[in-house]
């Protein structure tokens, strides 16, 4: 993900209002503008209590196919085709939205949501 989309990934964690653990990838330029967006839009303060942001490499967090499609544990927000990072050409751009539906979705509160979360 390029720094536009993971500023999306993050301002759709917080208009979740649920609560979220957000790994960032340290030491590369997207990562580098993300947590300096973090320090100066107040964005720790923001989600105080309820969100936690890690600066470090976590990558059984990062992979979507594996959590979605395999662990079955988790919602997609649409990225349908691995990319490697800083080659993404599927036409897909991550917003806000994409990330608020998905936690939406996962934890609805009906029947849906319950066996979704089983």
């Amino acid at each position: 993900m390029k720094s536009p989309e993971l500023i999306e990934l993050g301002l759709g964690l917080e208009a979740s209002n649920k609560p979220f653990i957000w790994i960032l990838r340290e030491n590369n330029d997207a990562s580098n503008q993300v947590t300096k967006w973090i320090e100066e839009d107040g964005f720790e303060e923001r989600i105080k209590g309820r969100g936690f942001v890690v600066v470090g490499w976590a990558p059984q967090f990062t992979n979507e196919r594996l959590v979605v499609q395999i662990l079955k544990i988790g919602m997609s927000v649409g990225a349908d085709e691995p990319t490697a990072w800083g080659e993404e050409k599927s036409g897909f751009k991550l917003t806000k939205e994409h990330v608020k539906n998905a936690i939406d979705q996962l934890i609805n509160e009906g029947n849906e949501g319950i066996d979704r979360r089983k």
